[in-house]
């Protein structure tokens, strides 16, 4: 059978699927927002951990998703310099989960919601968070706030 998308039918059976995808990355991001709150939860002590398993798991997972625009060294590329002061999207966890879970469309980034899972996501910002002050070889200009 071919796909119409322009018949009533279509219109519906799409606008539930749309709304069926929404609530579950809402539910997603709830779940994230619960775990960011308790400073003893798993993803918090992951991600604000210095356990070097852990850490190596996460530049493993940035070697995957972020280093195309990041550079490997997180020095940046596309992508603005992660081992700076300077941050877009704000440098707390929270901030760092929202940004990885969500994306930045206007900048290009995309959203990782459905392609790495909490662990994932919390080695990811701890190694992230340990090459601060790394000093890259030739970074990419700071952009963002010093905050």
């Amino acid at each position: 059978m071919q796909y119409r998308p322009d018949t009533p039918e279509r219109h519906y059976k799409d606008s539930i699927r749309l709304e069926n995808n929404r609530r579950s990355d809402e539910k997603l991001l709830a779940s994230v927002e619960i775990d960011i709150s308790s400073p003893e939860s798993d993803f918090m002590k992951m991600a604000s951990g210095t356990d070097s398993t852990i850490l190596n798991r996460g530049k493993r997972y940035f070697s995957i998703y972020c280093s195309p625009c990041h550079r490997d060294d997180a020095g940046g590329n596309i992508g603005p310099n992660l081992t700076d002061d300077f941050w877009l999207n704000g440098r707390s966890i929270k901030d760092m989960a929202i940004t990885i879970y969500k994306g930045v469309p206007d900048h290009g980034m995309p959203g990782w919601l459905h392609s790495l899972n909490k662990g994932q996501t919390a080695s990811l910002i701890g190694y992230i968070r340990s090459l601060k002050g790394s000093n890259p070889l030739h970074p990419k200009a700071p952009q963002g706030t010093n905050e």
